[in-house]
């Protein structure tokens, strides 16, 4: 019993160091490069990724067809700039660097956003550590589609 315990309060303090310290992981080679004219590809042994250029199931989502490409890439930051856990890191016209941090652990996302000659806006969104992301990439960048859409009518 005296064992379980002491088990539970270094795993609470491991924990809690965690969360202090955070637990986000470096930034990867592969994106953050405001030249970039291609989004890097989700590592398909780990299902902690989606993108617009993937081609496994998990992994694929369909990049957004836009009309006016300027005021959605503005309208895009804005939404993204309104909320808590997002840092801007590079915003160009056609380019969103994003790094998402979770609020207990600080895990980091990193999420681009790339608009195409073809007015498609091109995404990829990865968390920096872990094999599974439990679908929170996918969700955010659903849901960040809806909020956009809403605010363009």
């Amino acid at each position: 019993m005296k064992k379980l315990f002491v088990i539970s309060i270094v795993i609470i303090i491991v924990i809690g160091l965690s969360a202090l310290i955070g637990l986000g992981g470096s930034q990867p080679k592969n994106v953050g490069d405001a030249k970039v004219t291609s989004l890097a590809a989700c590592n398909e042994s780990k299902t902690n990724c989606v993108a617009s250029n993937a081609s496994t199931p998990y992994h694929a989502m369909e990049a957004w067809k836009v009309k006016d490409s300027l005021k959605t890439m503005t309208a895009l930051s804005k939404l993204i700039s309104e909320t808590p856990q997002a840092n801007i890191i590079i915003h160009k016209n056609n380019y969103l660097y994003i790094q998402y941090k979770s609020t207990f652990f600080k895990f980091i996302d990193d999420v681009e956003f790339l608009l195409t000659s073809n007015d498609l806006i091109q995404f990829r969104s990865a968390s920096r550590l872990g094999k599974k992301d439990f679908g929170v990439n996918r969700e955010r960048i659903n849901q960040l589609e809806i909020l956009l859409r809403k605010r363009l009518k």
